[in-house]
């Protein structure tokens, strides 16, 4: 089986690019991507990856779909301290 590849015939202008190869007909699906430069994402630019706070080591936002209880989802662990309460949970395992 031959893989034909699409390029980049023509960049963006006025919202239209062009692309070729491949077989006339065929189906394509693309993607457009960009830097925003508003003044609001210049004022808050992304943090991609930042590390956990030291109180929210150990959880998880989302632990049932990764085989923990819920009670090691930050959720929970962050109304325990607002009750006043400390948890006592397992710490988390390694992967």
């Amino acid at each position: 089986m031959v893989t034909r590849l699409y390029t980049l015939r023509r960049k963006l202008q006025n919202n239209r690019f062009e692309i070729a190869g491949g077989k006339s007909g065929m189906k394509v699906s693309w993607q457009v991507t960009g830097i925003r430069q508003d003044v609001y994402a210049l004022a808050h630019p992304l943090q991609v990856e930042q590390d956990k706070p030291a109180n929210e080591r150990g959880y998880y936002l989302n632990p049932v779909e990764l085989g923990y209880p819920e009670s090691r989802g930050i959720a929970m662990q962050a109304s325990s301290l607002e009750r006043n309460t400390h948890p006592v949970l397992p710490k988390a395992r390694n992967r």
